[in-house]
């Protein structure tokens, strides 16, 4: 009976030991993950990413990479980006750079189980920068009296860009003017930009060349001269309106304020359907839809243009004209003037 006791004590010893052993054997890593190189882009940013070269049992629920500022091994609580999920490459890219920041990057992927890395990058941000590269597309959309301009930027020098447009000439009267074209976000490259230009002589042959200007240089860069030429007998994409009269309405006039009566005309369209109407004004030259201005309430596909002008100062000159607007752009009749007086 004791001789049983002891083998069963002896048993039970040995099989605790080698469940003890098993528990406490490392678990391997189920991914291996790897970081792409970085590599510069403009306006001081990087491009880097990841790959998943070995995966495990579970389903990556997100991934990207993540970096420090520091010489400490970066984690997902620093700096990181988020790109997505699944087992896919993916591409990554750090911003808000600055010159010769240093930075260290490792890619990521988060699964149920845990957060798995790949090997470390280094990576210092060049400060060396050039003058941007912008080219002039032909211009293949000339109208009467308009034209669409269009260029594209070619590279941002390393730099943000700070302006962009066009240099049209009138080749007859060789008139110059330079045409700005809104940046709408500085921390992007907006590679291609164009503008609809209206007021051009009809029948004329013009000259155009986009520029361009980055933070880091003060002179702008042009892109190749193109020319085209005003085709009279092509209608306009954008309205063609007629200012008409305009009368001082006495009932509603005072010492203190004018009210006047504006009438107008729509002859065409354009290209699109009319979307608004109405009367510009002000106390400078060439009033236009972004200043002082009056809309007609009434529906646009009626070619009537008729406003009431509210809330003249007496006894100053005002210039004033209609407008109509498409989706190509806005259409002015001819400026007029007239003295508030009441």
């Amino acid at each position: 009976m004791l001789r049983l006791i002891l083998l069963y004590i002896i048993g039970s010893v040995l099989l605790w030991s080698c469940s003890t052993t098993e528990q406490v054997q490392p678990q391997p890593n189920p991914w291996t993950i790897k970081t792409n190189p970085v590599t510069k882009l403009s306006g001081y940013k990087a491009n880097t990413g990841g790959s998943v070269v070995q995966r495990g049992g579970d389903v990556v629920i997100s991934k990207g990479v993540c970096w420090s500022r520091t010489q400490q091994i970066p984690t997902i609580n620093n700096f990181k980006t988020i790109d997505g999920a699944g087992n896919s490459d993916w591409s990554s890219i750090i911003d808000s750079l600055v010159p010769q920041d240093t930075i260290i990057v490792r890619s990521y992927v988060v699964t149920g189980i845990g957060t798995f890395y790949g090997q470390a990058e280094g990576y210092r941000v060049k400060i060396q920068t050039s003058p941007p590269s912008v080219q002039t597309n032909p211009v293949t959309d000339a109208r009467k009296t308009s034209a669409l301009l269009s260029g594209k930027i070619v590279t941002d020098g390393g730099a943000n860009l700070v302006e962009r447009g066009f240099i049209l000439t009138n080749t007859t009267t060789q008139f110059t003017q330079k045409v700005q074209v809104p940046i709408l976000n500085p921390d992007s490259l907006d590679a291609s930009f164009d503008t609809i230009m209206p007021g051009l002589q009809s029948n004329t042959t013009y000259e155009v060349k986009a520029y361009a200007r980055n933070t880091d240089f003060t002179s702008f860069r042009y892109g190749e001269s193109r020319f085209f030429f005003t085709n009279g007998n092509l209608p306009d994409p954008f309205p063609v309106v007629f200012t008409d009269t305009l009368m001082i309405d006495t009932a509603a006039s005072s010492l203190d304020s004018v009210t006047a009566k504006a009438n107008g005309f729509v002859f065409s369209n354009g290209d699109f359907s009319v979307l608004s109407k109405g009367f510009c004004y002000g106390t400078s030259r060439n009033p236009g839809y972004y200043g002082s201005r009056t809309d007609d309430p009434s529906s646009p596909f009626n070619p009537n243009v008729d406003v009431k002008i509210i809330g003249l100062v007496p006894g100053l000159r005002y210039y004033y004209r209609a407008y109509a607007r498409n989706e190509a752009g806005i259409g002015y009749g001819e400026e007029k003037s007239f003295i508030a007086i009441p």
